[in-house]
């Protein structure tokens, strides 16, 4: 089975090839291209039951699947788009994906978690012998927080998935892209005159990847902003790091099978040195059924069915983004759910409706004069949906999917003739065909620059974890308020739960508004900047995640869960738990360290 988003693409293909150049260019498809005679995409496939490893050399040399990655089941790879559709009808395939973009959840921190007693002991641990993975921007190699005593790097590796090896250079195996850097090459560049001629790697303009590899494990060594040494210190300030710059778009920061890629390069990483690892992700994507069965999250659970590995996902910002939005349809009866588009959207807009296989409901879309299009039907896919004003819609409708039984709408809403997609209120009327099960349906509009925004009664700011955040085994971040106006309060932008499926999310809550770590720096100054967003609040927990591993190099995912949980701590404002706002309340770093065993 194809997911939506490639029955898309391959309907675009046989209108020509400058209609993907032109997807490519909105940064929201993982798309090549340029330099290659048939235009390829990064997709996840799931093998069927009873097929493996044996399965993969006949992909490869049938259908052109470049291999790039594998979590168990779930591969990734680049095809040609020309080949999706045989590639679906192998008995050996089970689904595929497209890769999504993935974007960064950006929106007196030690203290607060109680990291500084784990610190001073005892039992004095500060993450050493532990490997802190950073999937993100990348890292500003040369502030001075990321070195030892010495002065020698403490970063491992560094994995930038963007660039094209150079003489000299080459990409890490068996990935057979980007550029990979040893620790031994970070060296020589903090020696040279011209490090850049050495390590060409640099975190971007932003500095998302530096920031949060500062809270996760930065020394606070270096001097900066007026302040001393030692000032700014991260959680686990002697972990060593292993850091992948994703891929970067104008839209996106990565996608999900770059990803995918970056949490199994890590993990084999750690393994060759035997040593423990914990895999910070401080991004995600709004689209999918929210419910673990994604195939990233799949991929990523898979990874970490072994000790000594941890994984760490930001819960996202969108609690009051307008992303998500929820409903009931009887049968015979219709919901309308309206979403606002802003004047100057000329990327395509997806919208994701996922819900119970039981059920059917049909669609109508209305644009903002009212003029509402021929009714959709469930199980039914339409390419080119002309809509008044000259915008075009693709829609799929898909009953019982493949990777969870029920049911998903799938839209795409693009600027068809026009040069923006319409300005104003849009409906969406889902129609009860027949409803067996509740009728209660959920719907995400994709993150971007110009986003729509669901508006009226129907919006919900609940069930807006991003993915892979809503998977099985990771650790989920909630982000909380440390100083200022609201000190004490869960971020009004933290993302809320429960998954779609009923499970309680996030697992926790830490330190995310205003926190100061390092600033990536045009000049290699070690200075720091406050930042806020889950995006801060998830290294937090990764370095509490890396003490706990120094305490106990073989704890698995579900160890370090349970004693995260247990010794999270309540207080007037986090309520009972657990909660879909809060998880299990504040980490309390010394009590998860002292329940280690």
């Amino acid at each position: 089975m194809l997911d939506s988003r490639l029955k898309f693409l391959t309907s675009r293909a046989e209108e020509g090839p400058a209609e993907l150049v032109g997807l490519e260019s909105t940064g929201r498809f993982a798309l090549t291209t340029e330099g290659v005679r048939t235009p390829r995409v990064r997709v996840l496939l799931r093998l069927a039951e009873g097929h493996g490893a044996d399965d993969l050399g006949e992909l490869s040399r049938d259908m052109g699947l470049t291999v790039l990655t594998r979590a168990g089941d779930v591969v990734g790879g680049e095809i040609g788009i020309d080949r999706l559709t045989e590639l679906d009808e192998l008995e050996a395939v089970g689904y595929v994906e497209a890769s999504r973009p993935t974007l960064p959840e950006l929106d007196a921190a030690v203290p607060e978690t109680k990291a500084d007693k784990v610190h001073t002991g005892p039992p004095g641990l500060r993450g050493a012998g532990v490997i802190v993975g950073v999937v993100d921007s990348g890292i500003d190699w040369r502030h001075g927080c990321f070195r030892d005593p010495t002065g020698k790097s403490r970063i491992l590796r560094i994995w930038d998935q963007n660039l094209t090896p150079e003489a000299g250079e080459s990409s890490p195996a068996p990935f057979g892209h980007g550029v990979e850097y040893e620790r031994s090459a970070i060296d020589s560049a903090l020696s040279a005159p011209n490090p850049m001629s050495i390590v060409r790697h640099m975190d971007d303009s932003m500095g998302h990847g530096t920031h949060v590899a500062g809270i996760a494990a930065g020394d606070g060594s270096s001097a900066g902003n007026g302040k001393p040494a030692f000032t700014f210190v991260g959680i686990a300030p002697e972990a060593d790091l292993v850091v992948v710059a994703n891929r970067v778009t104008t839209e996106a920061m990565g996608d999900s099978m770059g990803t995918l890629e970056a949490v199994g390069y890590i993990f084999k990483v750690a393994e060759t040195l035997g040593r423990p690892a914990v895999v910070n992700i401080s991004q995600g994507d709004n689209l999918g059924p929210h419910d673990g069965s994604s195939l990233l999250e799949r991929g990523i659970d898979n990874l970490l069915n072994a000790p000594g590995r941890a994984l760490v996902k930001s819960a996202g910002n969108a609690a009051n983004a307008g992303v998500h939005a929820t409903g009931q349809v009887t049968e015979g009866g219709s919901d309308v759910v309206q979403f606002l588009v802003p004047v100057g959207d000329n990327s395509p807009d997806t919208l994701d409706i996922w819900y119970s296989g039981a059920d059917r409901l049909s669609l109508r879309i209305s644009t903002p004069n009212g003029t509402a299009s021929a009714e959709v039907a469930p199980g039914s896919t339409i390419d080119g949906l002309d809509l008044p004003g000259g915008n075009k819609a693709f829609i799929d409708s898909v009953v019982h999917h493949s990777q969870n039984g029920d049911n998903r709408i799938y839209i795409q809403l693009s600027p068809g003739s026009q040069t923006a997609i319409r300005p104003g209120t849009w409906s969406l009327t889902l129609i009860g065909r027949a409803v067996a099960d509740s009728g209660r349906w959920h719907a995400w509009m994709e993150r971007g620059r110009t986003v729509p925004q669901f508006i009226g009664s129907h919006r919900n700011d609940e069930t807006t974890i991003s993915v892979p955040g809503t998977s099985r085994k990771v650790v989920t971040a909630a982000s909380y308020i440390t100083k200022g106006a609201g000190q004490g309060n869960l971020s009004t932008f933290s993302s809320r739960g429960p998954t779609r499926d009923g499970r309680h999310a996030p697992t926790l809550a830490a330190p995310g508004q205003a926190i100061t770590s390092a600033l990536v720096g045009a000049s290699g100054a070690s200075q720091y900047q406050p930042m806020s967003g889950t995006s801060m609040a998830a290294p937090h927990l990764t370095g509490v995640c890396a003490l706990m591993l120094q305490s106990s190099p073989t704890l698995t995912q579900d160890n370090l869960v349970l004693l995260l949980t247990s010794s999270a701590r309540l207080d007037p404002f986090t309520g009972g738990a657990p909660s879909d706002d809060w998880g299990a309340g504040k980490v309390d770093a010394a009590a998860a360290v002292d329940s280690v065993t």
